[in-house]
This record gives C-alpha cells, structure tokens and sequence, in this order.
C-alpha cells in the first residue's frame, strides 16, 4: 500500500471507530457482547466469536477493503493519573 493509500485507510478506519462509538447506545440495544462487522456505518453481521467474525469479514472485504471488528460492549473508561502519564510517579 502506497502511504497516500495507507493513509485512506487509516481515515476509513477512524470514521468507522466513530461512527460505532457514535452508534454504540442503539447497538447495545440489539448486539450487547456481541463482536460486529462494522462498515459504512452500519452493521454487517454480529458473532459470538471474534476470529469467526474476523474470518467472515476477510471473505467479504479481502484485506483492501477497511472494516471494523467490535465487540459491542459498554466503554469502560480507565483513570489514569496525570503522573502516570508524564512518567514521574517513580521520581524520587
């Protein structure tokens, strides 16, 4: 992939990632704990097993095409300290 190809993909990918977060109340609704095939902003199919999924994704799409696997779980955010993050937690 060329870097202006690669970066199309990337792009593609992120409006995916958004498109789901912003989809994520409605879809908890119909595919909680489920893992999703994710494209175009709307699911294509939902599976218990994220390599089926995954596996069923590639038939689909082949490995040009970008797609999201998700599972379809509530976020669950994780603090993290200011020192954590700048490393000085161990500063002595």
């Amino acid at each position: 992939m060329t870097s202006s190809k690669t970066e199309d993909f990337n792009n593609a990918i992120s409006e995916e990632k958004a498109d789901f977060r912003e989809q994520l109340t409605e879809l908890l609704k119909e595919y909680r704990d489920k893992w999703v095939i994710f494209k175009d902003g709307k699911v294509i199919e939902a599976f218990d097993d994220k390599e089926v999924a995954y596996a069923k994704a590639l038939d689909l799409f082949g490995l040009d095409e970008p797609f999201l696997i998700e599972i379809v779980q509530v976020e669950k955010l994780q603090p993290l300290s200011f020192s954590i993050e700048l490393g000085t937690n161990y500063v002595t």
